[in-house]
Parts: C-alpha cells; sequence; structure tokens
C-alpha cells in the first residue's frame, strides 16, 4: 500500500474514532517499509529489530488497528497467514475492538 494511502487511511480512523494507531505493514523490511519504523513485521526480527522490525507477523499480538498485508507469493504461507488474521479478527471481536486487515 503506498505511504499516501496509509497516511489517509490513518486520518480517515483518526477521524472516526476507530483507531489512534499507526497502519502496520505484515510482511516487510527496513529496505522497503513504507510505514517506518516500529511499524513493520519482518521475517528477520534478530537482524531487522536494530532498524525498527516488530518481529515476525505470525508472532505478533494484534488486536486493534490497521493492518496491510501483502505475504510471500506462497501457498502455505498465504494460508498460514489467512488462518492468523481470522484468529485476530475473533480475538479482536471478542474484546470489542475494532481490527482491519487490508489484504494486497
Amino acid at each position: 500500500m503506498p505511504q499516501e494511502m496509509c497516511w489517509c487511511y490513518r486520518s480517515s480512523a483518526m477521524i472516526q474514532e476507530w483507531a489512534s494507531a499507526p497502519v502496520i505493514e505484515a510482511f516487510a523490511s527496513p529496505l522497503n517499509t513504507l510505514a517506518g519504523k516500529g511499524c513493520y513485521h519482518s521475517a528477520f526480527a534478530d537482524v531487522d529489530g536494530l532498524f525498527g522490525s516488530l518481529g515476525s507477523f505470525f508472532e505478533s499480538s494484534i488486536s486493534d488497528g490497521t493492518v496491510e498485508v501483502n505475504p510471500p507469493f506462497d501457498e502455505d504461507v498465504v494460508l498460514r497467514t489467512a488462518t492468523f488474521c481470522q484468529t485476530c479478527l475473533q480475538r479482536a471481536k471478542l474484546e470489542s475492538k475494532m481490527l482491519t486487515f487490508v489484504v494486497v
């Protein structure tokens, strides 16, 4: 998702009181993140953490906010991603929190 779209979505969400957190990228690296430091998950947390990675998307505890999801085009990763997103959405619903996944 282009950075401008992240900003636009965040502004809209804040106006409507949906979320106060920035858009988080589920699959990025320090070299290609558009969300910025502290707002992306990556495959190599041990190295990328020095550059602001939040670690593995699959090990996160996302319960609210907006997450841009563009997984690698691998069937196993896509299925794991779908399952993980569904689990997060169910947890958010139980906790009465607003959670949005934008799948690219």
